[in-house]
């Protein structure tokens, strides 16, 4: 795990760098994660032995096999996430949501590159008992529709806070259900000049991170719904520098997050009684919207 932290924090350097360096935010081509999903096999005879037998790099990444940010393999293949439309007490049900949002204006033209998937990363985060902690970060990396991809950098964001609301256990297998606002997630972003997007994410489902007991990484998956997505309040550039997600507003699109706990700490049933430190890496994946 130093390791990890030091290959990351010569990344930051590279960022800042590539802050002064011209033409750096360039688009290029970059291998999508591996974030396929089975939300019904939840079973402690099967999260035991995907921990014993770890995947190989060219398998896609169980549920229950929470590796951490480091085991998702490269994929060209959309995310599948199991759908599961019963709501949960915590999860608040659909309320409407309006097509117009977001909506192109007459002679706008947006990039014909849009949003396919979009990598979210917080290398490191506090959970805090009496305010939780932010759902995603400001930092995204933006894959696009034609292979190549872009950093976000300067902008505006409006994230919700989560907590973790109870625990249930099944053997081994530890679920944290999660309470937040419905607004999870609203972000305008820029990359020096070349590019920008701004969306809003709801919340539809229940959020509920599920973890091994004594491990120290679990994973969150579940789906947001698109409730806006284009150029308003000065959200973007009006031109074909803005780039649209690849699903339609009011779609509804799977997230798959890995939480590493940090500084020695595993999953246990207090493991959120107290303050803690973790690492995460969320994938928003805009080709595979629910039916």
């Amino acid at each position: 795990m130093a390791a990890g932290r030091d290959a990351r924090s010569f990344a930051v350097l590279g960022v800042i760098l590539c802050v002064l360096a011209p033409g750096c935010y360039e688009a290029q081509p970059r291998a999508p994660l591996d974030a396929t999903a089975d939300l019904d096999a939840r079973s402690d005879a099967s999260v035991d032995a995907a921990l014993r037998d770890a995947p190989d790099a060219d398998a896609p990444l169980s549920f229950d096999a929470p590796d951490g940010p480091d085991a998702l393999p490269p994929r060209d293949a959309p995310m599948v996430l199991a759908s599961d439309t019963s709501l949960a007490d915590d999860a608040p049900a659909l309320r409407t949501c309006s097509t117009d949002a977001g909506a192109i204006d007459a002679g706008f033209t947006p990039s014909p590159h849009t949003i396919d998937w979009i990598e979210n990363a917080f290398f490191s985060e506090r959970y805090l008992v009496a305010s939780g902690t932010p759902f995603l970060s400001p930092f995204n990396d933006y894959h696009l529709s034609d292979g190549t991809w872009w950093l976000g950098g300067a902008g505006w964001t409006n994230v919700g806070s989560m907590r973790v609301s109870h625990v249930e256990r099944d053997g081994s297998a530890l679920s944290f259900h999660l309470s937040t606002a419905e607004v999870l997630y609203e972000r305008i972003d820029y990359d020096g000049g070349e590019h920008s997007a701004h969306f809003r994410l709801e919340r539809v489902d229940a959020l509920v991170l599920v973890a091994v007991e004594g491990s120290t990484s679990g994973t969150l998956d579940a789906f947001v719904r698109i409730a806006l997505d284009g150029p308003e309040d000065g959200g973007g550039y009006r031109d074909e520098r803005f780039h649209t997600l690849s699903a339609p507003v009011c779609a509804v699109v799977p997230l798959r997050a890995t939480f590493t706990l940090l500084d020695g700490a595993t999953f246990s049933e207090r493991t959120f009684d107290g303050d803690v430190r973790y690492e995460r890496t969320a994938v928003l994946d805009f080709r595979a919207p629910r039916p």
